[in-house]
């Protein structure tokens, strides 16, 4: 299958997978990250009446790009309706250019070496010029080249398409999109400034996987990003003024996801309400990173924080057989892949096949919403909002590009109402440059009409097995 759609390669040592629009014709486009190259596959017919990617790497501009990338993130940084490119880019490691012979974490153990051995590769940001193709605009932004990244989220914070990256062991960056109308790509760096580049000691970590939710119904985009053994996730709680700069708080402690240690290698994240109570849960994988690890087991469990109000509880232990065993993962995609409403899980991981997480928690017949947005000029919509009033309160969704750690979750969001049958209706409110987003029945999603499934309520209502 793989062969047959175009994606079997052989392509360069791989790290992530960046699905999006590239040329607005409706159908979704992959980016490949990895050492050495980016790969850019078109989706194009088959001539069989399917459908099939074909490698436009040469031809796309992208070509040029020989550093190591990891994560990609995406969307319309100038207004003309079609999505740019930002791609972080790691360290200078190479067999012929920064090669220790020699790492070590016991003083006798050849291990992975550590990542302040390594100097930061400049991240780049690619304009797409509307006709297939891409220009590498990176030195005309002067971007801070101080960051080894891992990590991309594009996403509205003061109301355009900002881009934030995680970096390892380097302070994190959040540019926000100063582009005039009509003019040229600006982007203003205001990470330490608003709070996101570092953690409540002043210390920069070394930080993988990042997503950006409104947890606590305030409106705002928070950040979670996911960081190294002894340190903590670290939740950036947007305490933004109206009509002020951003300004973020780290509230890891208050917000409860200081208790599940500093044990962790942290990977991917993904907020997504997992049992439709209207308050976006948190997911969190994870895994060491070297191999010979001396304190903890090279594989780890996943983390499963469910949203009470604004203030995270751990409850991994009620999610199912994957959660209660280790695994040494890293992707983590989140998306409504049966159309049921439950938002299922994706994880790929080191030396494991993925696993396929259905999403089978009761939800005790609350009501949900899914949503397909569709831009007027750009139809990845990412910087776009949507608002959704129901008898339980206000919620806001933000269309992304990028996130997690080197993945792509569904780009559809799934909003829990909570209540039940006949507890009120509902409404939906589109802010930003959407259509297609109608007044409709819960329990449905825009483009397949499915209905929402009804269980018991019980504490342990997060389930996933593996499909």
């Amino acid at each position: 299958m793989s062969a047959k759609a175009g994606v079997a390669g052989p392509f360069q040592y791989g790290h992530g997978a960046a699905a999006f629009d590239a040329d607005n014709d409706g159908w979704p486009d992959l980016l490949l990250t990895g050492y050495n190259r980016l790969v850019l596959l078109h989706n194009e017919p088959d001539g069989a009446g399917g459908r099939r990617f074909v490698d436009v790497t040469a031809k796309s501009g992208l070509a040029t790009d020989n550093l190591w990338s990891t994560s990609a993130g995406w969307g319309d940084l100038d207004g003309d309706g079609y999505p740019d490119l930002y791609v972080a880019h790691y360290a200078d490691w190479g067999f012929d250019t920064n090669h220790p012979p020699f790492c070590t974490y016991d003083g006798k153990t050849r291990d992975v070496c550590q990542p302040r051995l390594f100097k930061p590769l400049p991240h780049a940001v690619y304009r797409n010029n509307r006709d297939g193709t891409f220009t590498d605009i990176t030195k005309s932004l002067k971007l801070r080249t101080d960051g080894k990244g891992i990590g991309v989220l594009v996403v509205d914070v003061d109301g355009k398409p900002d881009v934030y990256a995680a970096n390892d062991t380097d302070d994190n960056f959040l540019y926000l999109n100063k582009t005039p109308p009509g003019g040229p790509i600006t982007l203003e760096e205001v990470g330490l400034v608003a709070g996101v580049a570092r953690d409540d000691r002043g210390a920069a970590n070394g930080s993988m996987g990042v997503d950006a939710a409104d947890f606590d119904r305030t409106g705002r985009p928070s950040v979670i990003v996911t960081n190294s053994e002894g340190e903590l996730p670290a939740l950036y709680q947007n305490r933004t003024a109206a009509g002020g700069p951003p300004r973020f708080l780290y509230a890891t402690p208050s917000a409860g996801v200081a208790a599940v240690g500093g044990v962790y290698v942290g990977w991917g994240a993904a907020f997504a309400d997992h049992d439709l109570d209207g308050w976006e849960d948190l997911f969190l994988v994870n895994g060491h990173a070297i191999r010979f690890p001396s304190k903890l087991d090279r594989r780890q469990k996943p983390l499963l924080l469910r949203n009470d109000g604004g203030r995270f509880t751990n409850i991994t232990r009620a999610g199912g057989g994957y959660f209660t065993a280790p695994h040494n993962a890293r992707g983590l995609a989140a998306g409504d892949l049966d159309n049921d409403g439950r938002v299922d899980l994706v994880v790929s991981h080191l030396n494991e096949p993925a696993a396929v997480l259905r999403n089978v928690s009761p939800t005790d017949g609350r009501h949900w919403v899914g949503l397909e947005l569709v831009g007027a000029k750009n139809r990845d919509v990412v910087g776009a909002r949507v608002v959704v009033e129901s008898a339980g309160g206000k919620q806001t969704r933000f269309a992304k590009g990028g996130g997690s750690y080197a993945s792509t979750p569904d780009r559809r969001p799934v909003v829990g109402l909570g209540g039940r049958r006949g507890e009120g209706g509902h409404g939906v409110l589109a802010v930003g440059e959407v259509r297609d987003v109608r007044r409709g029945r819960s329990g449905r999603v825009l483009a397949a009409e499915r209905g929402d499934r009804e269980g018991g309520a019980h504490e342990a209502s997060a389930g996933w097995s593996s499909a």
